[in-house]
């Protein structure tokens, strides 16, 4: 996935599933993200630790096939916003929930 030095390659992450293929995603220049047009979060309150500027996580795409958009609970979470669409070869497995 790249999140060297951060984490290992490898490293296994649960983070919620907020893209398919085919949607559209957007970070705005406020740090809205949003998938097709819905707010699913805002903040780049990690941005610092990438030693890049806001600007360069901000953008909209759509989803190729084969490519998801992962959303952590907290709202400090390493997540798509920083490393973007992770491929179907990445994903290892889902979590459920404990009741």
């Amino acid at each position: 996935m790249g999140l060297a030095p951060l984490y290992p390659d490898g490293t296994k992450m649960v983070k919620r599933l907020v893209g398919l293929p085919g949607d559209t995603v957007r970070i705005d220049a406020q740090h809205q993200m949003t998938i097709n047009g819905v707010r699913v979060g805002s903040g780049l309150p990690l941005v610092k630790r990438f030693h890049a500027s806001a600007r360069h996580f901000q953008g909209q795409a759509v989803l190729p096939p084969g490519h998801y958009w992962f959303l952590g609970q907290h709202p400090r979470s390493l997540d798509s916003r920083y490393f973007g669409a992770v491929h179907t070869r990445q994903i290892t497995g889902r979590a459920y929930g404990l009741v």
